[in-house]
């Protein structure tokens, strides 16, 4: 048998069986709300979890960059120390090099005066002995 009609309201009413028609429309209409509610609080609950993974995903990558950021960090300020050791070594033994050439320099600037006032006295010794061969020639 053919599936059959469902009365029209006008048609319903006019049969004077209206509330259990209306009871029927009524209900497929709640049924209908219902069904649309549940698929809202199921497309909220999937956002909310999406939502969740990626709060989380990005919180990862934060963490992770942060722990990067600072690894690099201390790594250049290892660098950045090592290099300061190494300087101050540096100008510590330039200071002594420095120290110890100024010193050389005297001592020979000492050595060559001293060798000079020698060389100066015999010359001296030498032209006053000349000087005195000829005035008793």
């Amino acid at each position: 048998p053919p599936p059959a009609k469902m009365p029209s309201a006008s048609s319903a009413a006019a049969a004077g069986d209206g509330a259990p028609n209306l009871r029927v429309v009524m209900g497929a209409a709640l049924d209908a709300y219902l069904l649309a509610d549940r698929q809202r609080a199921e497309d909220i609950t999937e956002l909310g979890l999406e939502h969740k993974k990626l709060r989380s995903k990005v919180h990862d990558s934060y963490t992770a960059t942060n722990q990067r950021i600072t690894e690099e960090v201390s790594s250049l300020s290892s660098q950045i120390s090592q290099l300061s050791s190494e300087s101050t070594k540096l100008r510590d033994a330039l200071t002594l090099a420095r120290a110890d050439a100024d010193q050389q320099v005297a001592q020979l600037r000492d050595q060559f005066r001293d060798q000079l006032a020698s060389e100066m006295k015999k010359l001296r010794d030498h032209v006053a002995r000349e000087s005195a061969q000829e005035s008793e020639i």
